[in-house]
């Protein structure tokens, strides 16, 4: 049984970031469960997926396309409730946001609007 193993988590990152790639995302230097495509960003951790869009249909699509790739997603409720307070998400740890804008190159950009986010798991 895989699951009672101690490699298995790193097992499951690894077939998850397989598929994430398949998918279109590049995994970030900056932060190793940061995914990012051309239109959704995907934040990682244990077995949830935090999925970012400024176009909800994008997700959607992403979606579609990550069960395609027979990934068995559920779809949870809304992410503000645990990290905002439904009009934005605030980032506290400088050092991790400093070297995301660095690899990212957002240089002079201060904040970023998304209008959809959902908040996946994978089981």
């Amino acid at each position: 049984m895989i699951h009672r193993l101690c490699q298995s988590p790193r097992y499951f990152f690894e077939h998850l970031k397989d598929v994430l790639i398949k998918a279109g995302f590049i995994q970030s230097q900056a932060d190793s469960c940061l995914f990012i495509s051309e239109n959704v960003i995907c934040l990682v951790y244990l077995d949830d997926m935090l999925f970012y869009s400024a176009n909800e249909t994008d997700i959607d699509f992403l979606l579609e396309k990550l069960r395609q790739l027979k990934m068995n997603l559920k779809v949870e409720d809304d992410v503000f409730g645990s990290l905002g307070d439904g009009n934005r998400i605030e980032l506290t740890q400088t050092g991790l946001i400093k070297r995301i804008w660095k690899k990212c190159e957002l240089k002079d950009q201060t904040q970023s609007n998304t209008r959809r986010d959902r908040s996946m798991t994978s089981r």
